[in-house]
């Protein structure tokens, strides 16, 4: 799925029109499958240690793949990690 949106134009302009820095989101953490990919962001400040202490890492950005077309689902709050004004 990662192959599908880098560089991709309609990610890139979904990106821009919502006010998400492009650099900044290719950036994070993410885990996705053929069809699916969502981007996280990890609390440093729990440790170093990620995911091992059992805190999930949160989720900013869905994108989906379906029928030729992407589905995005964003979090309220993914301006505040990875907004073009940050």
């Amino acid at each position: 799925m990662i192959n599908k949106i880098k560089g991709n134009d309609n990610f890139i302009k979904y990106c821009s029109d919502n006010g998400i820095d492009y650099d900044k989101i290719m950036r994070l953490p993410r885990c996705y499958g053929k069809d699916i990919i969502r981007f996280q962001i990890v609390n440093k400040e729990k440790g170093r240690t990620g995911l091992m202490d059992d805190t999930p890492a949160k989720v900013l950005l869905t994108v989906e793949y379906s029928n030729g077309e992407f589905i995005y689902q964003k979090s309220d709050d993914i301006l505040d990690f990875v907004g073009t004004g940050r």
